[in-house]
């Protein structure tokens, strides 16, 4: 499969996530964020939050959990689901293609 048609599917995926645009109410909702399907773009949303919300409860976090929870601190709390559910779909994108299971690398020690 070449790199510009693997990069069409997940562009799909992008468009799915667009609500990032209007769930921050810098723009209003425009033809762009209508596209996609709706549903996948709830579940991956409503997965990020779950993630966030799970990950302050926890202690040990790997790199993808200290990532978010730094940037619901700096973007606040819906910002931050929006990132983590686009980053969730880039790993399920790679994860499907690749045909590899997910290895989240842990947060390196500070020296």
């Amino acid at each position: 499969m070449t790199t510009t048609r693997m990069r069409r599917p997940l562009a799909c995926f992008a468009v799915a996530l667009s609500l990032a645009i209007a769930a921050c109410g810098q723009e209003a909702a425009s033809e762009h964020i209508k596209r996609g399907d709706a549903y996948l773009r709830m579940l991956l949303i409503h997965g990020a939050r779950s993630v966030l919300c799970h990950a302050k409860k926890t202690p040990q976090h790997d790199r993808l959990r200290a990532w978010a929870l730094q940037l619901e601190k700096s973007v606040g709390h819906n910002r931050a689901a929006v990132a983590l559910a686009n980053k969730l779909a880039r790993i399920a994108w790679a994860v499907w293609t690749r045909a590899r299971a997910f290895e989240p690398m842990e947060v390196p020690e500070a020296a």
